[in-house]
């Protein structure tokens, strides 16, 4: 997907993530700027992927999942074609 990770909002509006926790990301080699770019680390890391990015502790990894969990909340009810076709891959 390439959905700026800057462009995630909260409910009401806001940034979800911090400018701090979005320069991390874009600091990282390689830079993380949109939900692919992050789900593609994940796959690739892990269970563990926030602890191979520098600046990432706790609450910006905790952040960066309570954004991502309200991306796909999101995405899944905009495009619920998109999440029968992956219900019926598994």
């Amino acid at each position: 997907m390439t959905t700026p990770l800057a462009d995630l909002t909260t409910a009401d509006g806001g940034q979800s993530l911090s400018p701090k926790t979005l320069k991390a990301l874009e600091a990282n080699d390689p830079a993380i700027v949109t939900v692919g770019d992050l789900a593609e680390w994940q796959r690739e890391k892990g269970q563990f992927w926030a602890k191979d990015i520098p600046g990432i502790g706790d609450v910006a990894h905790e952040e960066i999942e309570d954004a991502l969990t309200a991306f796909y909340q999101a995405f899944n009810e905009q495009h619920p074609e998109t999440k029968e076709e992956a219900d019926q891959e598994n």
